[in-house]
């Protein structure tokens, strides 16, 4: 099919994009270095797939808070096609430079180092050639009362251990009787979700039509999630995050950073589950998005009795140590491998730090340095009690001591406390 590109004002590092998305296409091409508004309302309106780079100016974050690192805004690049999920023509990715780094910001939520101009073309090309799914509004649809149920327990959870942060994300749970999701819906405060909000959803594979019962659409993963239950039986439910807080050790990573609900983001997934003979329940890794918790039957129940077992526990930790006033000041999240809860991840936001907690039967068993390395990963503070013998468990892993009382010593990671002596240099 042919492709356009068009090019939206001068400047030599789109040059260079253009340059090398033109070497990577297959069959022909279009190159415009000019075009007007109504031109990229008509291309898009047309049947042609295209890639839009807007150079023109700086690019606008509509919630800056998306995204961890500060965005210096260069320019955005678009991807667009009659079927493209998104209301605006170039918000697929923007990029940034960071003297001679480049990043791409994806709407999933994902940052993705660039290296080369070549790598960010061919991650350009890969990611418009795929396949979306229509949504039309539909008639009442069925959905069995023990869906329902765990659905509304899966939301609970949710909400108990602050898995939510903002819009992102999603839960939904299959009815295999009926063959009917119920989903949470698109675009709004999933925090806010009330079992009520849940919207029944059916999608044809064949046809790639996704029908669901209202006028509130569901997520636009709901097409990933019906073909991930098709072929995956044993999986009732998925929880789909991107969390700001907690500690969630993934079985797997995926290889690829597909848009949110293409199909081929559910074809990778699959390829990774079988790469690592994965079966049920589990948690991957959504490379650059999130995480994906499949669930099995009754595993909503499963999860919201774990997390009260693992908040029960670390209540009485803290009775241990004689701070049980902490309890009520600490934000408690989870601390999970694959899809099972075991421990607590404590934050005090006003001062900035945070707290471990590991339940009794899964101590000693190797989850110790996955911590380590994902609490490096986000640059965290920790906070451990001197009573705690996991302080020289940090220690011992080269985590710095930056402030100590008679009760508590603060520990930063190791490069987090080398970076903070250079700037000091």
């Amino acid at each position: 099919m042919e492709k356009t590109l068009c090019l939206l004002g001068q400047n030599e590092t789109v040059n260079q994009i253009l340059r090398e998305i033109a070497r990577e296409f297959s069959g022909s091409l279009i190159l415009k270095s000019e075009i007007s508004d109504s031109e990229v309302k008509n291309l898009l309106d047309s049947e042609r797939p295209a890639v839009l780079i807007d150079g023109r100016q700086s690019c606008e974050v509509s919630d800056p808070g998306k995204w961890r690192t500060p965005i210096p805004h260069l320019f955005a690049i678009g991807i667009s096609n009659t079927s493209i999920p998104f209301g605006k023509p170039w918000n697929l990715f923007i990029l940034i430079r960071h003297e001679s780094l480049m990043s791409v910001f994806t709407p999933e939520g994902g940052e993705i180092p660039i290296l080369t101009v070549s790598e960010l073309a061919r991650l350009i090309i890969r990611r418009q050639g795929v396949t979306w799914s229509k949504s039309l509004s539909s008639e009442a649809l069925t959905i069995q009362t023990d869906a329902f149920k765990q659905a509304s327990d899966l939301l609970a959870f949710t909400k108990a251990a602050y898995v939510f942060p903002d819009r992102n994300g999603n839960c939904s749970w299959f009815d295999p009787q009926t063959q009917t999701l119920l989903v949470t819906p698109r675009q709004v405060e999933k925090s806010a979700c009330e079992p009520k909000d849940l919207i029944p959803a059916k999608y044809d594979p064949e046809k790639h039509i996704l029908r669901y019962a209202g006028t509130q659409k569901p997520s636009i993963d709901t097409p990933v999630q019906a073909t991930l239950y098709r072929a995956l039986p044993d999986i009732r439910g998925f929880l789909h995050i991107h969390p700001a807080g907690g500690i969630f050790l993934p079985d797997a990573i995926t290889d690829f950073p597909y848009p949110c609900g293409a199909q081929e983001e559910a074809l990778t997934i699959l390829a990774c589950l079988r790469a690592h003979h994965i079966t049920s329940p589990f948690m991957i890794e959504l490379i650059h998005h999130g995480f994906l918790i499949g669930l099995e039957h009754e595993g909503a129940t499963r999860l919201n009795m774990e997390w009260q077992c693992a908040l029960s526990a670390y209540s009485k930790h803290l009775e241990e140590i004689g701070r049980p006033d902490l309890g009520k000041t600490l934000f408690l999240q989870p601390i999970m491998t694959g899809a099972r809860i075991i421990g607590v991840f404590a934050s005090e936001k006003s001062e900035g730090w945070s707290s471990c907690f590991l339940l009794n039967s899964e101590r000693g068993r190797g989850y110790g340095r996955r911590i380590l390395k994902a609490l490096e990963k986000t640059h965290t503070t920790i906070r451990a009690h001197t009573r705690c013998e996991v302080a020289d468990f940090y220690l011992k892993n080269s985590w710095k001591i930056c402030a100590r009382d008679s009760e508590t010593l603060t520990l930063q990671p190791p490069q987090l406390d080398m970076s903070a002596r250079q700037k000091e240099a």
